[in-house]
């Protein structure tokens, strides 16, 4: 969940404010469960938008849906030709996001699949031009290393949430996390970065958001 709000976080709240009525009803649900915070802001969504349009992606492969704020998000960056495929365990919220999803306007681009995110990693065939990882924490090594074959050539995994609240860098985070999930994330941002077939980089947001391009 997020903290309290920074004059930083205000001010880009204000620059990248959210006014699509479908994300604003998805909003309202998500406070009204006491889950928003757990998704990605409009600052992050514009992130987004600004790969998905600069590398011309038109498949995209998420690995957890919530009540898919970033999914519909992502999909109204789409050409309309695009699709994304979104995975989510948890059937509670893949009923949510189905229902906050349904006649919406970009609903036709938009693949929700209940299932767990590596068991559906290791049987996917498909080959995808964008991966966003925001899901179990502890999950994320795994599903970087199965991401990494799904995706093509000058392709792109986004990784959220990759200082772990601070921990990562040492700092006291206000959500607990354990030593070895901790480690997890450690390796998800430094195991990539001298390596040959691939471009690291960190976004510096305010909870990190890592990015990884297949050369």
């Amino acid at each position: 969940m997020r903290t309290e709000l920074s004059s930083k976080d205000l001010y880009l709240q204000k620059l990248f404010p959210t006014n699509d009525p479908i994300l604003l009803k998805i909003a309202n649900k998500l406070k009204q469960d006491n889950k928003w915070g757990i998704n990605i802001g409009g600052h992050e969504l514009s992130i987004l938008k600004f790969l998905i349009e600069s590398f011309q992606v038109t498949s995209i492969l998420e690995v957890g849906t919530l009540y898919a704020y970033s999914t519909y998000g992502m999909a109204s960056y789409l050409p309309k030709t695009g699709r994304i495929t979104s995975l989510e365990k948890n059937s509670d919220h893949f009923s949510k996001a189905s229902q906050l999803i349904c006649g919406s306007p970009h609903q036709n681009k938009i693949n929700l699949i209940n299932d767990d995110a590596k068991t559906y990693l290791q049987k996917c065939e498909e080959q995808f031009d964008f991966i966003f990882i925001d899901a179990n924490k502890g999950g994320y090594l795994d599903y970087l290393e199965l991401s990494l074959g799904l995706l093509r050539p000058g392709g792109l995994v986004l990784g959220d949430n990759t200082f772990l609240f601070g921990l990562v860098y040492g700092e006291s985070g206000h959500i607990k996390m354990s030593d070895k999930n901790i480690e997890i994330m450690k390796t998800f941002n430094e195991k990539y970065i001298d390596h040959p077939d691939y471009t690291v980089t960190i976004i510096p947001t305010k909870e990190g958001m890592t990015l990884i391009k297949k050369n």
